[in-house]
């Protein structure tokens, strides 16, 4: 899929850059002192940068997290707690960590 958008937009993107930056380097060579040229050349790649990610397709689609590491997760059943690696207590349903009489 990508492959097939970079093919169908390649040639409109190259056109659209060479429209936003020849003029911008031929007035950084020409009208731009030279103490602005870095600011003026950051301003520019701002802009365009801006207007490149406004000209992404909007989704609704939200971005797939991983979900987070089971050492995160707090156990909240008895059963749960009885599964947590991290409790050496409660390594059985009902268990209390003491030794039957």
């Amino acid at each position: 899929e990508t492959m097939h958008l970079i093919r169908k937009d390649l040639f409109s993107m190259t056109i659209n850059g060479m429209v936003f930056w020849v003029p911008i380097s031929l007035s950084l060579f020409t009208i731009v002192p030279e103490s602005l040229k870095l600011l003026v050349t950051n301003l520019a790649g701002f802009l365009y940068n801006v207007s490149l990610a406004l000209q992404l397709p909007h989704s609704t689609h939200t971005t797939d997290t991983p979900p987070p590491p089971a050492s995160i997760h707090t156990p909240h059943t008895p059963q749960e707690k009885a599964k947590d690696i991290h409790n050496p207590k409660a390594t059985t349903i009902g268990s209390r960590g003491t030794s039957p009489d």
